[in-house]
């Protein structure tokens, strides 16, 4: 495996992972708020665990980026840019 190629597949293992971490730390938030435990002023909470949840959710959606494979450019404008994995953008 080449270096580039490791580098990539890391990257979007990296992001699907911080992805899923700003999801549990953004509904863990929500939850402080929503049952009284955050304390007195809890609209700044909310509005930051709103803002991590809906970050994690667009890191676990986001198209997986390898510009390593061959014609990735092309296939990344087009919708129909074939079948990748979700954790690392490998073609199937």
């Amino acid at each position: 495996m080449s270096y580039r190629r490791f580098y990539w597949r890391s990257f979007n293992v990296f992001a699907r992972v911080w992805g899923l971490g700003f999801i549990l730390v953004g509904l863990f938030g929500l939850f402080q708020v929503f049952s009284g435990a955050a304390g007195h002023d809890s609209r700044l909470l909310l509005a930051v665990c709103a803002f991590a949840t809906a970050a994690g959710v667009l890191m676990l959606f986001a198209k997986p980026y390898r510009p390593d494979i061959h014609g990735f450019w092309a296939a990344f404008r087009n919708s129909s840019r074939g079948r990748q994995t979700w954790w690392t953008g490998e073609p199937k």
